[in-house]
């Protein structure tokens, strides 16, 4: 309402005094203070999901993006991993020789058996991974992208499902380019340069309405 708005309103004017930076719709920091793990999901970047109910998101060595779901109760968590622990040790794969790879917390989806949803199960971490369709990983880089004062690369969402909707945004001001200088939501100077686009004004609101209007194409 006109009461939080009007709230939100002088904590931006405030932060901004204070050498704060928009940089995200939620978040305000200095250069070196924004919140890299924040930033990781933000930008779309691979996670382990590791406790009870927990999402994560990985990339197979194909360049497929899959989607991890960790048991939602306690008890078959903490059986997942002690079934997990005697089955096998960490160590390195061929495909990824990073022990931390999410590729060892989450066995390899090509060799888990799948059920008629196409979603594999790990017969030893009793867990669930599922590829994600290119709509669904272009709607999640678009709700996830928008949030940020720098936007979206194009170089990371080459979709030609919302490409005309983006121009016509653009044509609108809702969004602007990357290259552009902002209007106050930035750090002073940014232009954000590469080919991409942003939303010039940060507000759950906006973001909201523009991602809802993209993702009517996916």
């Amino acid at each position: 309402d006109k009461f939080v708005l009007d709230e939100l309103e002088v904590a931006q004017e405030q932060c901004r005094a204070a050498g704060l930076a928009h940089y995200e719709v939620s978040s305000y920091g200095t250069r070196a203070g924004q919140c890299r793990h924040n930033l990781n999901y933000w930008r779309y970047g691979e996670f382990l999901g590791l406790g009870p109910g927990a999402h994560g998101r990985f990339v197979d060595s194909d360049g497929q993006r899959w989607s991890s779901l960790n048991p939602s109760s306690p008890e078959k968590w903490a059986a997942r991993w002690t079934r997990a622990a005697r089955a096998r040790s960490v160590r390195p794969s061929p495909a990824h020789p990073n022990p931390t790879h999410p590729s060892l917390a989450h066995p390899s989806p090509e060799s888990a058996p799948m059920d008629s949803t196409g979603t594999a199960h790990s017969a030893t971490m009793d867990s669930e991974c599922s590829p994600l369709s290119y709509e669904q990983a272009c709607l999640e880089r678009l709700m996830l992208g928008l949030r940020l004062a720098e936007g979206i690369d194009w170089a990371l969402l080459r979709s030609p499902l919302v490409a005309a909707r983006v121009e016509e945004l653009l044509a609108a001001q809702k969004l602007a380019r990357r290259g552009e200088a902002r209007r106050g939501d930035g750090f002073p100077g940014d232009g954000f340069p590469g080919d991409g686009f942003y939303v010039p004004s940060l507000s759950v609101a906006t973001v909201d309405a523009v991602t809802a209007y993209l993702a009517q194409e996916l």
